[in-house]
């Protein structure tokens, strides 16, 4: 950040697209926590609307000859602005504008940076002189350091509220078996019937972009409810759109602040964050018989569950992830 504008407060741009996502409660979840900070200042509003080719529109926008020189112009007629900072899931860059069309420094933190974005992201973050960058992803903070040759894109794991969650008695919990969101569905197919005939308790998404609970709240009793929670990144259950990127989703973390057990894969960029293994490796040759060994010897696993809690809770919250952003914000 520019020493001249080291101390003036940065606005956070806040808003959602006016109809419900799951990704919605992560990013208001990062945003609140974000705004604990007294030395942030809630900035404006943005209710949008995006439609699933918006990424396009931006893309060709740019494209038009008198289109790509609308960043440079603006920001040397219009007004400067506070500095500003958004919070995006994706390429949904209407949650910037018209704010990012001012002159004053302008940083985003990214969720699914995914490499059939790269293109689009590399041409907004020059455009519009974005620094910093923060990106969820480890790989595709690196590929666009790469592509960009911008040092100043770091890499910022996700986190979770541990406050927002809560659990039960492991003895109490009646849900055996929890799949939410993307289903690995060889994996899937080997267990459903199995454990329905040993009358194990097992939720999933029943179709594509579909959802296990239908808010925040039964979200959150429900993860409380759950014993194991099977978690796989989307280079595994989609590798057609991770395209070899590999990253630690939210899920794992809502599920060890709720004191679910996780099984499934664990991305090598969350061994480096915990120092340990803290998924348990799901056995895919017989998935459903795995699953049955550990309901049978559930009290071997509870130490690692501890442990995930107690490390989630010290390491890897919202507020933690926000404290390393600021040494490159400029805010402390």
């Amino acid at each position: 950040m520019d020493k001249k504008t080291k101390n003036i407060p940065w606005s956070l741009i806040t808003g959602n697209e006016g109809t419900y996502r799951v990704s919605e409660d992560t990013i208001t979840e990062f945003e609140e926590a974000v705004l604990t900070d007294t030395e942030i200042r809630r900035g404006a509003t943005a209710p949008y609307v995006v439609s699933r080719a918006s990424y396009r529109l931006w893309s060709g926008l740019w494209d038009v000859p008198v289109m790509k020189s609308l960043p440079r112009l603006a920001q040397r007629t219009l007004p400067a602005g506070s500095p500003q900072l958004c919070i995006l899931m994706g390429p949904r860059l209407k949650k910037c504008f018209p704010w990012f069309l001012l002159r004053g420094p302008k940083a985003v933190y990214l969720f699914d940076a995914w490499p059939h974005y790269y293109p689009l992201l590399v041409k907004f973050l020059s455009d519009f002189s974005v620094d910093p960058v923060f990106v969820s992803s480890q790989q595709s903070a690196e590929n666009l350091s790469r592509m960009t040759g911008h040092r100043g894109i770091h890499w910022i794991p996700e986190g979770v509220d541990p406050c927002r969650y809560h659990y039960y008695p492991y003895t109490d919990k009646t849900i055996d078996l929890l799949f939410m969101g993307r289903r690995f569905e060889p994996v899937h197919r080997k267990m459903v019937g199995p454990l329905a005939e040993k009358g194990v308790t097992y939720l999933y998404t029943r179709e594509e972009g579909g959802l296990v609970f239908p808010d925040f709240s039964s979200f959150r009793e429900g993860l409380a409810q759950t014993r194991i929670s099977v978690c796989y990144p989307a280079s595994v259950t989609h590798p057609e759109r991770a395209a070899g990127v590999e990253t630690m989703t939210n899920r794992y973390l809502q599920s060890m602040a709720s004191k679910c057990l996780v099984v499934g894969k664990t991305p090598a960029e969350m061994k480096a964050l915990f120092g340990y293994d803290p998924v348990i490796a799901l056995e895919e040759g017989d998935p459903a018989g795995h699953i049955l060994d550990i309901l049978a010897h559930f009290d071997r696993y509870i130490p690692l569950i501890e442990r995930n809690y107690d490390a989630v809770r010290n390491h890897h919250t919202w507020l933690h992830r926000w404290q390393e952003m600021t040494r490159w914000l400029g805010v402390r």
